[in-house]
């Protein structure tokens, strides 16, 4: 098993709501599941320089996302 570590984050409430109403009709991935991948796409997305674009990211100022492109490969299979 992955070791891993319980923190404390503060999350805006209608982000939470958000992400709970997309996690509670699945059985099998919980709210800490999803807030898991967003934090890896999160470190994967720095790693390519493009943090600045989300960091500047704020939907309650209008902003809308035009277009995301994730695609990936498995290396060494």
């Amino acid at each position: 098993m992955e070791k891993t570590k319980l923190i404390s984050v503060r999350v805006p409430v209608d982000v939470l709501e958000a992400i709970d109403k997309v996690s509670s009709p699945n059985t099998y991935y919980k709210r800490s599941d999803y807030i898991n991948a967003a934090l890896v796409l999160i470190v994967e997305v720095e790693k390519r320089g493009l943090f600045p674009n989300v960091l500047r990211y704020r939907p309650r100022f209008g902003d809308v996302i035009d277009e995301i492109a994730f695609k990936y490969h498995r290396e060494g299979l």
